[in-house]
């Protein structure tokens, strides 16, 4: 390929600044806007129900028939479409869910339309929409502006490359290693120039679209330029921080300089968010800096969201923000579509509108997509399930219950179960009382002695001890048996129909043994649990079964003690020979202590009574200390009250015989009192004395000798010595 090389003039000033300002403003992409006229049924169309298709639900869809007179290609976002259809020029059709009520119409170099359905659609209806282009402001940039991305890296830092967007001629900063362009949607050119080297490239741009491409000069093709001697630009903003595009090429954000800038007349956008976009048109001249300052207009509001209830998902312009109550002291600017959804609520839908330094405060009532119901039944305690699952007992009360019609069942023993369709009603409060038709017959049983236990001998279930009253049993046959321990078991069958009242009357039984028994010597007389039964040889029925303490008993033989067992229908045979050699020694014993019964507490240290003894010892000596002690006081005061009387006797003036006479009083009284203290203690000792002689004559020797049923003779006594104090056995 042959090198050509085109050297540039240098245009004049005036030339060049017009040219520039023409194809700036040639550049600069029309925001048009489009309306909806009217929406309507069409009842002929049937589209909707004749013309299914294998990507959509046909049972679930209507149609929307768009008819426009926008020039471009017409879209539906932010919904599903299950199928697109286009008629004519101009005329859509769009199969989607009768449900929806928000739709967003856009098209290529419009504004997207969002557009609330003011009707609830029907499933295989047609629904005409005619929508209508209006026209638009010039813009400046806005969100549709697509990216394009040049990646180079300069092979030094003194490399100057030349160029730009639509045959625009300025100096491009390649120091981070790439330069952004941001046209409008369209068909751009960008042309560059590196020391005479060209690259150039056409881009069909979409709206929205990022596009990134890697520079590489080719060595082919040359073109040199002159240029001017730069200018430069100062640009600030108020607030600080806006993006800084200079002909669509990204530089910076304010406070910028821009250095090294070919003279001429450039379009300058600033863009911050939350502000309006701004944009001026500035003549850069050599050797000299060109200052811009842009005062950037609010472009928000506050917003403020809340439902009731709150902690509904919130979703704005497709987006989910989080949940009610929702605030943003700064909310963009412009009409968005929202949604808020909530568990048991129906979907809220609407359009919010926010303007510049407003405040957009919106409540929202959701509708409750459930009812609340209360069930009780009677007899209460019964067991609740809806739809199979289980509530719980009866009374049962249920908040929120979704909205449709549910299956109830309820289910208690002994009544036959209920089971009844109920429909609920958004917000309803339902309450119903339901009367359990019985499965039962009442049985009453009493018993003599009260106690025993009633049960059912086929199912072996305790119902529970007599008086039982009104026990509820199904229909059917059963076999009621009554047991009370000790007594015989009672049993009569029975049968139980609905509604049906029996009562039973159990007289039980006593469960009986026999006892014989015999004794060498025979005539000793015969104990049962201390009740005298008769003398041996003996033979002693009806005795109620048992387990019992039998003790026998003669006078000069010693006393046995023994166990027995009596059970039903048997005979226990019970023998015993009494012997003498302990009574025989505990009459001696006996005998001893009453002899020296006159000294206090010998009598009983002779039986081994020690404690006892040792008692009556401590308890005589110390009455007999106190009367020594209160006599000896007596003896004192009375020698000190003969004092003051003869002192009184040889006293010679007044004073001092109203002195020793008022000693001589109180002595008088102390003496009385001792008096009297000796007689309560000489009484006390005497006292003590008759009760320890008392007690070795009744109960000198200690216990009567008692012979176990293993053949020895046991007895318990206690004693009590420096150390210790217990209780001794002895066999």
């Amino acid at each position: 390929m042959q090198n050509t090389q085109v050297k540039m003039s240098k245009p004049t000033p005036t030339v060049f600044s017009a040219l520039l300002i023409i194809v700036c403003l040639t550049s600069i992409s029309l925001s048009a806007e489009f309306k909806v006229l009217d929406f309507e049924e069409d009842p002929m169309d049937m589209r909707g129900t004749i013309r299914p298709y294998n990507d959509m639900n046909a049972d679930q869809c209507a149609v929307l028939r768009v008819e426009s007179d926008v020039q471009g290609d017409l879209n539906l976002t932010d919904v599903q479409v299950y199928h697109r259809d286009t008629e004519s020029a101009g005329v859509y059709y769009f199969y989607v869910s009768f449900r929806e009520r928000h739709v967003t119409f856009t098209s290529e170099g419009y504004l997207p339309l969002t557009y609330k359905i003011p009707q609830q659609m029907s499933k295989g209806k047609v629904y005409i929409l005619r929508i209508q282009s209006i026209g638009g402001n010039q813009g400046i940039f806005n969100e549709n502006r697509a990216e394009i991305k040049l990646v180079y890296d300069p092979s030094s830092p003194e490399e100057a490359i030349y160029g730009g967007l639509d045959d625009m001629l300025m100096k491009i900063n390649f120091s981070k290693g790439y330069a952004v362009f941001n046209p409008s949607p369209g068909i751009h050119k960008i042309k560059l120039n590196s020391e005479g080297r060209v690259w150039e490239k056409s881009y069909d741009i979409k709206p929205k679209e990022k596009v990134e491409d890697l520079i590489s000069f080719l060595e082919g093709r040359s073109e040199e330029i002159s240029v001017q001697d730069p200018g430069n630009l100062f640009i600030t903003s108020d607030p600080s921080g806006a993006k800084v595009y200079l002909n669509k090429f990204e530089q910076g954000e304010t406070p910028l300089t821009v250095d090294d800038v070919l003279p001429g007349t450039y379009q300058i956008e600033v863009v911050h968010d939350l502000y309006l976009p701004s944009a001026k048109v500035v003549e850069v001249t050599s050797n000299s800096y060109a200052k811009e300052n842009f005062d950037l207009t609010p472009n928000f509001g506050r917003l403020e969201i809340n439902s009731n209830p709150s902690d509904a998902m919130l979703w704005i312009n497709g987006q989910q923000v989080g949940k009610t109550p929702f605030i943003a002291e700064r909310y963009s600017c412009g009409n968005y579509p929202i949604r808020l959804i909530r568990e048991m609520y129906y979907e809220e839908t609407d359009t919010i509108s926010i303007e510049p330094a407003g405040e957009h405060l919106v409540n929202y009532d959701l509708k409750p997509q459930f009812g609340t119901i209360r069930i009780s039944s009677n007899p209460e305690g019964a067991s609740l399930s809806i739809d199979g699952n289980t509530f719980g007992e009866t009374p049962v009360f249920i908040a929120e219950l979704p909205s449709g019609r549910h299956i109830v069942n309820i289910n208690a023993e002994n009544y036959f179960d209920y089971e009844s369709t109920i429909e609920i009603i958004d917000g309803q409060v339902f309450e119903e009382t339901y009367e359990l038709k019985p499965n039962f017959g009442l049985l009453t049983v009493s018993s003599f002695p009260k106690g025993a236990i009633v049960s059912i001998v086929e199912q072996n279930r305790d119902l529970g001890p007599t008086p039982l009253i009104d026990c509820k049993l199904p229909t059917g046959t059963y076999t009621i048996k009554v047991d009370h321990e000790l007594f015989e078991i009672w049993e009569r069958p029975i049968g139980v129909v609905i509604g049906d009242k029996q009562e039973l009357e159990a007289e039980l039984i006593r469960k009986v043994g026999r006892l014989r028994v015999k004794c060498d010597p025979p005539e000793a007389e015969v104990y049962l649990n201390d009740k005298l039964m008769g003398k041996t040889p003996n033979i002693f029925t009806n005795i109620p079964t048992g387990v019992y303490k039998i003790r026998l008993e003669k006078n000069g033989w010693d006393i046995h003690v023994g166990k027995i067992d009596i059970n039903h229908d048997e005979e226990i045979n019970y023998s015993q020979v009494l012997g003498t050699a302990g009574t025989k020694k505990w009459l001696r014993k006996r005998a001893e202590a009453r002899g020296w019964s006159p000294i206090p507490g010998v009598g009983q240290f002779k039986s081994g009574q020690n404690v006892r003894g040792s008692i009556y010892v401590c308890s005589f000596i110390g009455g007999l200390a106190m009367t020594v002690a209160s006599s000896m006081q007596y003896s004192s005061t009375e020698s000190d009250y003969n004092d003051a009387m003869t002192a009184y006797r040889a006293a010679t003036d007044q004073s001092s015989m109203d002195l020793h006479h008022t000693k001589a009083e109180e002595l008088l009284l102390d003496m009385n009192d001792a008096n009297e203290q000796v007689k309560i203690f000489s009484l006390l000792t005497f006292g003590i004395w008759a009760l320890q002689f008392t007690d070795v004559w009744v109960n000198g020797g200690g216990e009567r000798p008692v012979a176990n049923e293993f053949g020895g003779n046991l007895k318990l006594e206690p004693f009590a010595t420096a150390k210790r104090v217990g209780i001794s056995v002895h066999f």
